[in-house]
């Protein structure tokens, strides 16, 4: 389940506005006019590239504002990779361990370390993703919603374009009326299949076996659309699986 305070330093983003002009990485701006900034940005022909390979070849002035961005956002994983598709991105995200992962590609940070306006844009638009994110989960808790938001995922390709990625769950209690039903559903048919599902719920170790679940992944281009997907999750449709070996945790690839 989504920790719904765990994302407080996000909103010192807006707190520590006022002190960005000193700040090094926008320092050299001041003098640079709008045309200088632009011969900064030489977009990359490399794709598929992530992790410390595709740091490297950060600018000092990128990399600087990589290191701001994670202090800022210290609860969520901040990546860098360089991606062509939405199946690239996925993936990269799904090395995340957090229940917020960014992913920028190294253009967009060496674009946004050129120009303090666009970088503060792209911090505006995860704020309000995360706000939004939180606020629906809150929604669903509230209205005993059988959809459990696990994680979310947002990409910035080079071209400046966000998508969002939100890995989902069907809610524990939901999940556990429907095994149980099941199992009703199965002792009916036949008297060993009663047998079985009785020994199954007076054994202790019942609980710890692993049980089937049902997960799914939505993505959008806006929050609005994706707010929607959320909310129109039929879990009638999904199949239950047993959760991976490593753990229950979904990841973008699902």
């Amino acid at each position: 389940m989504m920790k719904i305070n765990a994302f407080e330093q996000v909103q010192k983003l807006y707190e520590d506005s006022v002190q960005k002009k000193q700040d090094p990485f926008f320092a050299h701006e001041k003098e640079k006019g709008k045309a200088e900034r632009a011969a900064v940005y030489q977009p990359s022909e490399e794709k598929a590239v992530t992790g410390t390979s595709a740091e490297s070849k950060l600018s000092d002035e990128a990399k600087a504002l990589l290191a701001k961005i994670r202090e800022k956002y210290g609860n969520m994983d901040i990546m860098v990779g360089d991606f062509s598709t939405e199946e690239e991105a996925q993936a990269m995200l799904a090395r995340g361990t957090k229940e917020y992962s960014v992913l920028f590609t190294s253009d967009e940070l060496e674009k946004m370390a050129a120009d303090e306006e666009y970088a503060n844009e792209n911090f505006n638009r995860i704020d309000e993703a995360v706000k939004t994110m939180q606020d629906i989960a809150d929604q669903l808790a509230e209205e005993d919603s059988d959809t459990q938001i696990d994680r979310i995922g947002i990409s910035f390709g080079s071209d400046g374009k966000m998508e969002i990625f939100a890995a989902l769950r069907e809610a524990s209690d939901k999940q556990a009326e429907r095994i149980e039903k099941a199992r009703e559903e199965k002792a009916q048919e036949a008297k060993e299949d009663e047998k079985k599902a009785e020994t199954e719920k007076t054994s202790p170790f019942a609980d710890r076996a692993p049980r089937p679940e049902k997960t799914a992944l939505v993505r959008a281009s806006n929050l609005n659309e994706l707010v929607e997907k959320i909310k129109e999750m039929n879990w009638d449709v999904i199949e239950a699986k047993y959760p991976p070996k490593e753990g229950g945790k979904i990841d973008f690839t699902a």
